[in-house]
């Protein structure tokens, strides 16, 4: 996996007119990323800062550490909002009905009680998590990537069918 097929995956994505569908789409960030990663993505257009907090004890916080979670209103800004979300971190997009919205953003700031990183997404059988973990040591491209989506999405016809890597 490299940059180039994130890149072409996520303007899939936002070229698909998943909003057309009823769907929403988040980035969540987690990692190695400082605050102001999140703070200077506030009130950029087309899309929202949801959460932006660091996991650590508030003494801590002065390490590069910070979470966050973006809706994305405009879809075009979705391949720029998940390569600075992967920068020295991990991220994940999550398309889903819009009617789950507000149980998977409670999910999200309650992620300690949620051990399913789904959030309740699944719940919609045409949802889609594409997450990539770009800070990895155990892969040659130190990239990791994890697509799952539901049977009766479009994805597969949106995204075609991908060889194993494995």
């Amino acid at each position: 996996m490299s940059d180039h097929d994130v890149e072409l995956i996520l303007a899939t994505l936002a070229e698909s007119g998943y909003s057309g569908l009823g769907k929403v789409c988040y980035v969540l960030g987690r990692g190695k990323l400082p605050r102001s990663t999140y703070s200077h993505m506030q009130g950029v257009s087309g899309i929202h800062v949801v959460i932006a907090e660091s996991p650590l004890a508030r003494r801590l916080r002065w390490l590069p550490s910070y979470r966050g979670l973006i809706r994305i209103d405009d879809p075009s800004r979705l391949p720029a909002v998940f390569d600075e979300l992967t920068d020295q971190s991990m991220a994940a997009t999550y398309i889903f009905d819009i009617s789950l919205e507000a149980a998977f953003v409670d999910a999200v700031r309650h992620v300690d009680t949620h051990r399913d990183c789904s959030f309740g997404v699944k719940q919609d059988p045409g949802y889609l998590i594409y997450l990539v973990d770009a800070d990895r040591d155990d892969s040659p491209t130190g990239m990791v990537e994890f697509l799952s989506y539901g049977g009766s999405a479009p994805w597969t016809s949106i995204i075609g069918e991908r060889p194993s890597t494995d």
